[in-house]
């Protein structure tokens, strides 16, 4: 029974050791996972997030969109009931799924109606950027349903969006590490239990130390 616990310790190790290496190499000694450029196929104005997108909260997301050098671009992150409320039936690309480092899903929703009102009058931003060519935002992800979203200002399209995008996560190097070092403690308490015995088998009895010396006398 020992040997099949430390044998089980010891997988439980090897699969904490893979996962904390993974996590400090990713991230490095500045805690930060950078992908892209990748490029978005879209020829609508806007382009935006469905919640399902950034469904976890605490790190701090860093997003860098480019187009055409002329183009004048917003970039907005806010709650996604607004955001949806915002964008109503006006022609857009939606990103209905994401996988990390970078494997995207995507639809196209079909509509005439114009946006309620230019992206800088409305108020409950929690981030936002308007720029030409190129422009950064940098949010840090909340609990709630949250939603980003890429208006091309001023008419024109979002062709040939390209997207990086960088998260910042507190101390995951150290988790990282931390996780390394409690896969070795794990591996060696493992080691041991599959290398050692038991000192007493179970009914018997260590001569000497129970046994009486019955020689004595004779």
């Amino acid at each position: 029974m020992r040997r099949v616990v430390g044998s089980v310790l010891m997988l439980f190790a090897v699969v904490a050791a893979v996962l904390g290496a993974g996590i400090a190499i990713v991230l490095g000694t500045d805690n930060r996972a950078e992908t892209g450029p990748h490029e978005i196929e879209t020829s609508a104005p806007v382009v935006v997030t469905s919640p399902e997108v950034f469904s976890w909260a605490g790190p701090t997301l860093t997003m860098r969109i480019d187009v055409d050098k002329d183009q004048q671009l917003f970039i907005g992150a806010a709650n996604a009931v607004d955001i949806a409320d915002y964008v109503g039936s006006t022609q857009r690309t939606e990103i209905s799924s994401y996988n990390p480092p970078w494997s995207i899903g995507t639809r196209d929703v079909f509509g005439d109606a114009p946006l309620p009102a230019a992206p800088g009058q409305v108020d409950w931003w929690m981030a936002q950027s308007t720029e030409t060519g190129s422009a950064t935002i940098s949010v840090k992800l909340p609990e709630q349903a949250f939603s980003l979203v890429v208006i091309a200002v001023g008419g024109g399209d979002l062709d040939g969006l390209q997207v990086t995008a960088s998260y910042d996560i507190d101390g995951g190097f150290g988790i990282g590490l931390g996780l390394i070092g409690f896969a070795v403690g794990l591996g060696l308490f493992g080691w041991i239990a599959v290398q050692g015995r038991p000192l007493v088998r179970e009914g018997e009895l260590i001569e000497d130390e129970f046994e009486p010396d019955v020689r004595e006398g004779v």
